[in-house]
């Protein structure tokens, strides 16, 4: 018996695509995939030292389990994003835009 399991609307955004930029603004990340862009809000937690890190790599995997969402890029890092009530400081916890007319905002 297989099971296939329906991949969520960011992974099919963000799986496989290359970072061209990433940048602490203040208090939050802004990863760009080209047009698309990733804003973070809510706190990061990975080993990434510094987010030029990022730059050039590719997603591989997301993951979201319960009030923690994760993505993992080519050269193993991981980030997690604490999705919980007590962990927003704004409206948002993430924004997630592309161009071809939409966004997703995890609340």
């Amino acid at each position: 018996m297989t099971i296939e399991m329906k991949k969520t609307l960011a992974e099919e955004v963000l799986l496989e695509l290359q970072v061209t930029s990433a940048t602490r603004v203040h208090d939050y990340w802004q990863i760009c995939f080209g047009d698309t862009v990733l804003s973070i809000y809510n706190p990061v937690q990975g080993d990434v030292a510094n987010v030029d890190d990022l730059l050039d790599q590719y997603v591989v995997s997301i993951t979201q389990i319960a009030s923690r969402f994760g993505i993992l890029f080519s050269n193993k890092i991981q980030l997690e994003i604490d999705l919980s009530d007590d962990a927003h400081s704004g409206p948002e916890a993430m924004h997630l835009y592309s161009p071809d007319s939409f966004s997703i905002v995890w609340q």
